[in-house]
């Protein structure tokens, strides 16, 4: 299998047509997919030809009368360097696949936070912090309409602040987290910061 292949070795012994076909042969091999190191054979008095397959994109090349430790050499060299490259590409391909999730995270975060903030209906967000009361993390743009804006002096103030004197609802936020339920009120809330008294229909999830 391709897998098990390390390294291949073309003859261009022979001349000109022998250079010619290893060549066409190194061309064909690159275009199936076979990038591992190759390595031409050529004779001695035709350096030049193994100056033309390393411009061709070509591994290396080794003279024949340098007999096989200089083969071996090269062969070494080559797989040290090959292998390197190889992690690198790996290592390459890892972080484009790490930035390419990264990336869709990112994505679905922004859709989500989008949809959340024009949802039609007030909605707010409590997250439970340590001390085991309920902070204000977040609120949506139909939250700001009906408080006249004033909900933004309330981010990060914790229930039992935001809600002092209104144990029903404290209680209800409370045993929907907890309890990990769903509860429907309807109920007259007064919003003192602008005054104004409301009749709602409300959802703890």
């Amino acid at each position: 299998s391709q897998a098990e292949i390390q390294v291949i070795l073309l003859d261009a012994l022979g001349g000109l047509d022998a250079h010619g076909a290893a060549v066409q042969m190194f061309k064909t091999l690159r275009g199936r997919g076979l990038f591992m190191p190759i390595i031409f054979i050529v004779e001695a008095d035709s350096q030049e030809v193994g100056m033309t397959v390393l411009a061709s994109g070509a591994s290396d090349f080794v003279v024949r009368h340098e007999g096989w430790h200089s083969l071996v050499l090269k062969l070494t060299c080559l797989k040290t360097a090959f292998s390197s490259e190889v992690e690198l590409r790996d290592t390459r391909s890892l972080l484009d696949a790490s930035e390419a999730a990264k990336h869709a995270v990112i994505e679905s975060e922004n859709r989500f936070r989008m949809l959340y903030k024009h949802i039609p209906v007030p909605t707010y967000t409590w997250l439970k912090n340590k001390g085991g009361d309920f902070v204000l993390a977040d609120y949506n743009i139909a939250a700001e309409e009906i408080t006249g804006n004033t909900v933004q002096s309330l981010a990060g103030v914790t229930l039992s602040v935001c809600h002092k004197g209104e144990p029903d609802i404290v209680r209800d936020i409370t045993d929907a987290f907890e309890k990990k339920t769903r509860i429907h009120r309807q109920l007259v809330f007064d919003y003192k910061l602008i005054k104004q008294t409301k009749t709602l229909s409300v959802h703890y999830i």
